[in-house]
């Protein structure tokens, strides 16, 4: 059985694969400095074999930031369409969308409905990370299932987490404060672009977080990593663990919870090491 996943991916989302008993297969997301982050779409229809089951696809993409566009979906839905695939849904950060990209969901997709599990979280957008809620949206005939598999390895969530959950998911969207946090991480991402205009960083779509690539440098992402730690103070995550041979190249910055003042001070750190 193979499940296939998009390349970077989130490493918990590979690792929940192979518990599973199943084999990962990466579609690879490619980076074009016109158009950005682009899922690349004939390599994923490529992947589908007899032994594929499903489609794991989280938008936003994590690490990259990289979004499906209404086409991308539209050939998701087509491949889970012709055959017989499931769509499990990463949606956590669903609506976490810069530069007035508009929100899609696969599940209201022709056909789609019945084949798409969302998972979600109150972890992201609404940040409430240490709280670990979430829940799985899909079919009736599967979720008896799915909690199963919910009670067997999460039990259940912390009584303190469940009202705060419910309290979020309820609240306006004013007091819930998604659209102004949105437009906060957008500020946050545009510092990083500036401050590090002169390197190759790779802009996000949406999400917490970019991608550099190391490459161009002579170095190796974990090498990058150690050096602006110790002499930059600056602690990013090397990617080796989410996706394919180019993960050793791929830098990962989180600019989520990083004052604007202290993201443009990124040029003269990265300068300061290279």
């Amino acid at each position: 059985m193979e499940v296939i996943l998009t390349d970077p991916t989130y490493a918990g989302m590979l690792q929940r694969v192979r518990l599973a008993g199943a084999t990962p297969r990466l579609a690879p997301w490619a980076f074009d400095p016109s158009t950005g982050w682009r899922l690349d779409l004939d390599a994923l229809a490529a992947r589908v074999d007899a032994r594929t089951r499903a489609l794991f696809i989280m938008n936003p993409s994590m690490p990259s930031g990289g979004v499906l566009d209404a086409d991308d979906w539209a050939a998701v839905a087509e491949l889970c369409e012709r055959h017989d695939l499931w769509l499990i849904y990463n949606a956590a950060m669903e609506r976490s969308l810069y530069d007035r990209r508009p929100y899609l969901h696969p599940a209201g997709l022709p056909g789609m409905r019945d084949r798409t599990l969302t998972v979600g979280s109150v972890s992201k957008e609404y940040r409430m990370i240490g709280w670990r809620v979430g829940w799985v949206v899909g079919p009736a005939a599967v979720l008896a299932d799915v909690a199963k598999v919910g009670i067997y390895n999460v039990v259940t969530g912390v009584g303190i987490g469940q009202p705060g959950a419910l309290a979020a998911l309820t609240a306006a969207d004013e007091a819930a404060n998604v659209a102004a946090s949105v437009e906060r991480w957008e500020r946050r991402r545009e510092a990083v672009l500036e401050a590090l205009r002169n390197y190759p960083v790779r802009p996000a779509a949406g999400g917490w977080s970019l991608l550099v690539d190391t490459r161009p440098m002579g170095l190796t992402a974990r090498e990058l990593q150690g050096r602006l730690l110790a002499r930059a103070g600056v602690a990013a995550t090397p990617m080796d663990a989410w996706g394919g041979p180019e993960a050793e190249y791929r830098l990962r910055l989180v600019f989520s919870n990083e004052p604007v003042a202290r993201l443009r001070t990124l040029g003269d750190r990265f300068a300061r090491i290279l």
